[in-house]
């Protein structure tokens, strides 16, 4: 049986911390509140996916959130005004973009 060091202990609790944090939040837009305009990210239809341009279409549109929606692929029904949904085609390219 091995002897298992404290720092090694130690090393394991720190990641196993890390995996829970929570991502830092958005920053408001400068009307104050988050409210998805799905016309704001039009730009984007066409273009392939990113994270990149994900976090532009965001604060783009002034939301929250994103969802990155394939063809075929289950999501909730919820509606979220702050939310954008990032519809994506077969070939990974933005079909169209939506709140919600």
């Amino acid at each position: 049986m091995r002897k298992t060091t404290t720092s090694s202990l130690a090393a394991a609790a720190v990641l196993g911390l890390s995996a829970c944090a929570t991502p830092p939040a958005a920053t408001p837009p400068p009307g104050g509140a988050f409210q998805c305009v799905a016309e704001a990210g039009a730009w984007a239809v066409g273009q392939p996916v990113s994270d990149a341009l994900v976090a532009k279409v965001t604060a783009d549109t002034h939301s929250r959130t994103a969802r990155v929606v394939r063809p075929g692929e289950a999501v909730t029904m919820d509606y979220r005004g702050d939310r954008v949904n990032v519809m994506l085609d077969m070939n990974n390219r933005v079909d169209r973009v939506t709140c919600g």
